[in-house]
């Protein structure tokens, strides 16, 4: 029995963590959320001669005249949302192609967006990525930490890869190819996006600040700039969703093992919080914020393990009796007490003094500190 419970906090001992944190290498969110048709959970935004879907490729492209744009059909107040992306090569400074989360159009001017940015570059430079974080049309760095910048560790002009934004109430994750880049948490109400989101996709001029701060602008003798999506992916809660939907998970370890005490159920039950269930040391598993008592559940699957041994035994035995001829009797075996049924009472010999003229001590009076003292 303790071999068994110890394997089983061995196993689950990698769990024992941080309530939330991004991702660990390894957990590929992409693949528990399914792809979708385009047109059926996006729309044409703007720059419709400019879009063309072949198969399950979108293409959307800029050039003098115009760009183009894509959104979802509905808005999200948390959840996932990711494509498969392939840059155009050569030069393509002045140009970004983007991904992103935004409410402009239902709050122009005041309005939270989410970010990633591909920054068109010059000949024989990588490309940059861009994250922006904006809340309530203001992305200033010193509360909300506006930008940041990465070079990929690969060519995204040479094959289609996986960028995301995983977006929870308590924070923003940025994925390429399921790898995390960039978390940011909710600090306050005032520096995390709370209102619900579309998802956007784009490609447009942005030569007064996309190269190097501007220096080098979009050179129409490379038109068109083309930028191709694909395996769409948008999982999450709608704003029109219960209040009950529960947002996307960050990590591949749902179930969160806490080593306390067992008189600490008592608190438990009284509304004691998360805090100081933490500190203190029964066993316990939270799923999803919910408290179990990890203990108080074994027995309920051992008991019918247990009572099963004889039973298999006698079966075991009874073929290798059968094997050599032999008849196997099975031994008398008194059946187990009910554990909820007191023992009946036995028969002594023993014959007690009489407590003839004694007195009884006092019943002692054990109050709360003493019991936390025990």
């Amino acid at each position: 029995m303790a071999f068994f419970f110890f394997l089983l906090l061995l196993l689950l001992s990698p769990a024992a963590a941080a309530a939330s944190w991004p991702p660990s290498p390894g957990f590929w969110p992409s693949t528990h959320v399914r792809s979708m048709e385009f047109y059926k959970g996006f729309r044409n935004l703007w720059g419709p001669q400019h879009q063309s879907l072949s198969q399950d490729t979108l293409s959307i492209w800029l050039d003098r005249t115009t760009g183009s744009g894509f959104k979802s059909l509905r808005p999200f107040r948390s959840g996932y949302f990711s494509a498969s992306i392939k840059l155009q090569p050569g030069y393509t400074a002045g140009v970004i192609t983007a991904f992103y989360l935004s409410n402009n159009e239902a709050h122009p001017g005041f309005h939270d967006e989410v970010d990633i940015e591909f920054l068109g570059t010059t000949f024989d430079k990588p490309y940059t990525l861009q994250t922006n974080v904006y809340i309530r049309g203001t992305g200033d760095g010193r509360i909300i930490g506006r930008e940041m910048k990465f070079h990929l560790w690969f060519d995204p002009t040479k094959d289609f890869h996986n960028y995301a934004i995983l977006w929870r109430p308590n924070e923003i994750i940025f994925l390429v190819d399921d790898i995390p880049i960039r978390r940011y948490p909710r600090k306050s109400a005032a520096t995390f996006p709370l209102r619900p989101m579309w998802v956007y996709g784009s490609i447009w001029d942005a030569s007064s600040w996309a190269t190097e701060d501007g220096k080098y602008r979009a050179d129409y003798r490379y038109q068109p700039f083309v930028a191709k999506y694909r395996n769409f992916k948008a999982r999450g809660c709608s704003a029109y969703s219960p209040a009950w939907c529960q947002p996307v998970s960050a990590s591949p370890f749902r179930a969160l093992v806490y080593v306390l005490l067992l008189k600490d159920w008592v608190r438990f039950i009284e509304g004691a919080s998360s805090s100081e269930l933490r500190s203190s040391s029964s066993i316990f598993l939270l799923i999803d914020s919910k408290m179990v008592c990890l203990a108080c559940l074994l027995p309920l699957f051992l008991i019918p393990v247990v009572n099963a041994l004889p039973l298999l035994f006698d079966l075991i035995m009874g073929k290798i009796y059968g094997i050599f001829g032999w008849e196997y009797r099975k031994p008398q075996r008194v059946p187990p007490a009910c554990p909820y049924r007191p023992a009946a009472k036995q028969n002594s010999n023993v014959e007690l003094e009489p407590l003839v003229g004694q007195q009884l001590p006092p019943p002692k009076v054990v109050d709360a500190v003493d019991e936390k003292q025990d």
